[in-house]
């Protein structure tokens, strides 16, 4: 599982510890803010069998410093879903 910081950052570096991974027969998962793009989703799908997508507070009046929206938030968490990227607990 990549997570703690924003793993979206490092997502070519995650692919690679995920190609390793998934070789040995593990499982892949991010733990995210849930501010990505449909392209960032589909460069890391074919080495991901979960995403979490943290909707956290109230987005609108509580915006992080690196600009995310609600908005932006709900489409990857959107994305991801329909992607079949969706842990289930």
């Amino acid at each position: 599982m990549s997570s703690y910081n924003e793993p979206l950052i490092t997502a070519e570096w995650a692919v690679e510890v995920f190609r390793q991974a998934r070789a040995q027969g593990l499982r892949t998962a991010f733990v995210s803010n849930g501010n990505s793009t449909p392209r960032a989703l589909e460069f890391l799908r074919p080495h991901l069998d979960a995403i979490e997508d943290r909707l956290e507070g109230d987005a609108r009046s509580n915006l992080p410093p690196a600009g995310g929206t609600l908005e932006a938030t709900l489409s990857t968490i959107r994305s991801a879903y329909e992607m079949g990227l969706w842990s289930r607990s």
